[in-house]
């Protein structure tokens, strides 16, 4: 249905709000603390998905998004622009745009 579709897709793009809050940049060169997190932040949300139970289609939504925002945070190269956290919600953002469609 279209709610877990949303829902789906909802809770990486705030997931994803807050690793660039707490690490603007994401994962730079040299920093290991950045890579640390940013790789137990995506076992523990896959592992969140399938223990809580969502349904099959929300998992599939959150899970692809979760996996590209984790990607992009991840290289150390990329340049895909994301927002900062709620406050500084970015409309040509690449999770603000997964949420509005």
């Amino acid at each position: 249905s279209a709610w877990t579709g949303f829902y789906g897709t909802l809770l990486p793009v705030l997931n994803c709000w807050l690793m660039f809050f707490l690490y603007p940049n994401g994962v730079k060169r040299g920093d290991m603390s950045s890579m640390v997190f940013g790789w137990v932040d995506f076992f523990v949300f896959v592992l969140l998905t399938f223990a809580l139970g969502f349904a099959t289609n929300a998992k599939m939504y959150a899970l692809s998004w979760q996996a590209y925002f984790s990607m992009c945070f991840l290289n150390p190269f990329d340049t895909t622009v994301f927002s900062r956290g709620a406050a500084d919600v970015q409309l040509q953002a690449a999770e603000t745009g997964a949420l509005m469609g």
